[in-house]
């Protein structure tokens, strides 16, 4: 389970006594609920504690359970409310790698998969494989594009190849109110596998977020291991950056 450091220091809430610390009953009902893996009831004693107080921890401790349960609008929605994103941020780069040969919910263009393939050989991540084996692996993968200055959610069990583009990964879990970059993924890395960095991408209180247009590549995480597409020794690693 994960812990919460954000919560450690006074919180700054200035309402009635009254209201504060029953909140503050709430927030700890939550926390508790949350470590024990009980997040249904966790997100309802943070939305009793966000009504008790504005205090943008109770609202973030809402997102983050959202985020677990799996109620990805719902956690965009307050984390942009918390965090609002610049004004035009996100650098816009061409993403019609593989998109224009895929059709979300119907799947590729089956006279089309040669030229994917052609394509993937192009990433450095897919260099390893013969043209054989990138057929195999286009046969389980689907592919996702996300606008510059968004966030991007992971489904449980779901790993994501980067075709195209560049995502940071934020932390807020020392300090709230000031924003942590531990991670920046480029083309070829993975997110979502604990073996290629250290489950990072998959701690709730850290948030992906498209720094430019993004297209990746999605593979259920079965898919990618029965599959070979992870390779021992191969791992694309992110590049991690420690800030203190």
């Amino acid at each position: 389970f994960f812990f919460f450091f954000f919560f450690q220091a006074e919180d700054g809430i200035r309402d009635v006594e009254r209201s504060r610390g029953l909140g503050d009953v709430y927030k700890r009902q939550s926390l508790c609920l949350f470590k024990l893996g009980d997040f249904a009831n966790a997100l309802q004693c943070a939305e009793r504690a966000a009504r008790l107080s504005q205090c943008r921890h109770y609202r973030y401790l809402r997102a983050v359970c959202y985020k677990y349960l799996g109620r990805f609008e719902e956690a965009e929605g307050i984390y942009k409310e918390l965090f609002p994103f610049e004004e035009g941020g996100g650098e816009r780069v061409s993403c019609v790698l593989l998109g224009r040969y895929y059709v979300p919910g119907d799947g590729w263009v089956l006279d089309k998969l040669k030229e994917v393939v052609n394509k993937l050989e192009e990433i450095p991540f897919f260099r390893r494989f013969n043209a054989s084996e990138l057929e195999q692996i286009v046969k389980m993968m689907r592919v996702k594009e996300f606008p510059g200055n968004s966030l991007i959610f992971l489904k449980r069990e779901e790993v994501i190849v980067i075709l195209q583009g560049s995502v940071l990964l934020y932390s807020r879990a020392l300090d709230l109110n000031k924003l942590q970059i531990v991670a920046q993924y480029t083309t070829g890395n993975i997110i979502g596998y604990n073996s290629s960095d250290n489950g990072m991408s998959c701690d709730p209180e850290h948030w992906l977020y498209a720094n430019t247009s993004c297209e990746l590549c999605s593979f259920g995480e079965k898919d990618f291991e029965v599959g070979n597409v992870c390779t021992v020794g191969n791992l694309a690693y992110a590049e991690v950056i420690r800030r203190g």
